[in-house]
């Protein structure tokens, strides 16, 4: 919960259906104004509907007038009357090497968006990405949004992305940085073929090494036209995520809610 006394607090309203995000400024446990206008520093809360809302400004104890009602009434109807929402996207798609993508990686062209998860994958199943690979089998495709001058964020596809990089580039699985992991470099499980079992890539043969940097593997690229700023983002990253049990519901949720304040909060946590 983050507790402001005496200060403007924007508190972020997510609508599950159509994940309309709206913003309540309160001061002194007062609601002094509501908008759909982004703002940094909020609070996640989940309600469908007005009614839910009203129940939380009421459980919080915070004041409001009917005009702020009238006003929050008015959003949500909005909303509802704009589900079908057509976004101006342009989308490319490509087949990029291996190699170049954990160059890319490794140089920070391929940025990771707060709203993804942190590296999840064990041993097993990188190994398995990287057996994949050699015995020529295809890779799911990679979601990335195009934000100009050769800058890429991952909207799909972190763990694979990750694990080849790291494997390609001699890192730990995960690239964790703490002192116990950060010399461990990634090396395949024993549950792969006997050929390869607990080699590093540099174990490898120069055959398998430029089997694996050669490789390709679709990449989707999306870029964001009009003017909704960045929600088409959110809504692949949803509609992606929500067609399988990759992530669960507060994952998705951090996703939605992305912003400053979730930074900071992960940020305090691992401090």
């Amino acid at each position: 919960m983050l507790v402001i006394n005496n200060v403007n607090l924007y508190l972020l309203i997510l609508n599950k259906r159509s994940f309309l995000m709206i913003y309540v400024r309160v001061e002194n446990n007062e609601i002094l104004d509501v908008t759909n206008n982004i703002n940094a520093d909020f609070e996640e809360v989940n309600v469908n509907n007005l009614d839910d809302a009203v129940d939380y400004f009421s459980d919080k104890d915070w004041r409001h007038d009917e005009s702020v009602v009238t006003l929050l009434e008015s959003l949500f109807t909005e909303e509802e009357e704009n589900v079908l929402e057509i976004y101006d996207i342009k989308v490319s798609t490509e087949n990029r090497s291996f190699n170049e993508l954990a160059d890319m990686f490794s140089e920070k062209e391929i940025e990771i968006p707060d709203m993804q998860r942190s590296f999840v994958w064990d041993t097993n199943k990188c190994s398995k990405l990287i057996e994949s690979i050699l015995i020529g089998l295809p890779i799911p495709p990679l979601f990335f949004m195009d934000k100009g001058d050769n800058r890429y964020e991952v909207i799909d596809g972190l763990q694979r992305l990750t694990a080849i990089s790291n494997f390609i580039l001699g890192n730990n699985w995960g690239n964790i940085t703490n002192s116990v992991q950060r010399n461990n470099t990634a090396k395949l499980s024993p549950y792969v073929d006997p050929t390869i079992r607990g080699k590093k890539f540099v174990d490898l043969t120069a055959s398998q090494q430029k089997k694996i940097k050669r490789s390709t593997i679709t990449v989707i690229d999306f870029r964001q036209i009009g003017s909704e700023g960045e929600k088409a983002k959110y809504l692949i990253f949803e509609r992606i995520n929500t067609g399988s049990e990759l992530l669960n519901p507060m994952q998705i949720r951090k996703a939605l809610a992305y912003g400053s304040f979730m930074s900071s909060l992960y940020e305090a946590a691992n401090n």
